[in-house]
């Protein structure tokens, strides 16, 4: 039996700074590189639970709440910019994992990964996009926003909040809502409310020229093996503009899952794991599965 066993249950971690709001992880222990998963807006680790102990298999899994989500701190400024969750995650990375790694990003979490590609270009070993690239469909962006900021209202009981996402996640199993937002949600009083800074939602991510061809230039630059994943019906990144991000990458190569929308990882979790898993698997030196 391999030393490097896992546990059922990932190990809980704060990561405590002089300065800034303090960041929650979630650690699972397996073998090297180290795969490190980052959230979409408005989401938070707990999107990744179907999907993480299946990576954990093979790789020391870390997933995190960005700033303003889950159980990491908020930033009492409301600052929640794209240098604000590169800092938190650049510390996290510096503090935990001294190995070669893997960034697997969803949205808000890829525009950071292609940053912290750049940053740790000589110590990531590959990279997986999902349904993100710096040209997205502006009408899907909103519709995204529309329904985050309709969210932060106060609910009876978490059931209801489930409700709520079964009403406005139509592609996403009934039980995978339900797991979410068991988690998703924190108790004021006698309600309950998402773990999400209100903040956050005016600040929401806008991508400017500067920004896109920042982006731009950088994933030119990014040379590790890249994944692009798509959610076949998803509203926010078009077939075309991910062909192009796939074209602009030195190693990028394109998949696209069906049966999902924009929340590839919850829409269709079998799928989407049996392509990222088949991509880790193949360009990476092979990883001994635990026992």
């Amino acid at each position: 039996m391999l030393s490097t066993l896992i546990s059922k249950q990932p190990q809980s971690l704060t990561f405590f700074r002089s300065s800034g709001p303090n960041i929650h992880v979630e650690r699972y222990e397996c073998g090297s590189p180290t795969a490190l998963l980052l959230h979409g807006g408005g989401d938070g680790a707990f999107v990744w639970d179907s999907f993480a102990p299946s990576l954990a298999e093979y790789f020391t899994t870390v997933t995190i709440d960005l700033r303003g989500h889950g159980d990491s701190g908020w930033d009492q400024t409301g600052r929640y910019d794209v240098k604000g969750y590169i800092s938190d995650v650049a510390n996290v990375i510096d503090r935990s994992i001294s190995d070669d790694f893997v960034i697997i990003g969803h949205s808000l979490g890829a525009h950071i990964a292609i940053h912290l590609c750049d940053i740790f270009a000589c110590r990531v070993a590959a990279c997986v996009l999902i349904d993100y690239a710096p040209e997205l469909n502006p009408e899907g962006i909103e519709h995204v926003r529309i329904l985050l900021r309709d969210s932060l209202r106060f609910y009876a009981n978490v059931s209801q909040y489930a409700d709520w996402l079964k009403a406005t996640r139509h592609l996403t199993g009934h039980g995978t809502l339900e797991q979410i937002a068991a988690r998703a949600v924190c108790r004021i009083g006698g309600h309950f409310r998402l773990k999400v800074d209100p903040a956050f939602v005016d600040a929401f991510l806008h991508m400017t020229p500067d920004d896109a061809r920042i982006l731009w230039t950088l994933l030119w630059k990014q040379t590790c093996p890249t994944l692009v994943v798509r959610g076949a019906g998803s509203a926010v990144l078009s077939q075309t503009a991910a062909e192009h991000l796939v074209r602009v990458l030195p190693q990028g190569e394109l998949a696209t899952v069906s049966a999902a929308g924009h929340a590839v990882m919850l829409d269709n979790p079998a799928g989407f794991a049996c392509i990222v898993l088949g991509f880790l698997q193949r360009i990476l030196p092979k990883s001994p599965r635990r026992s």
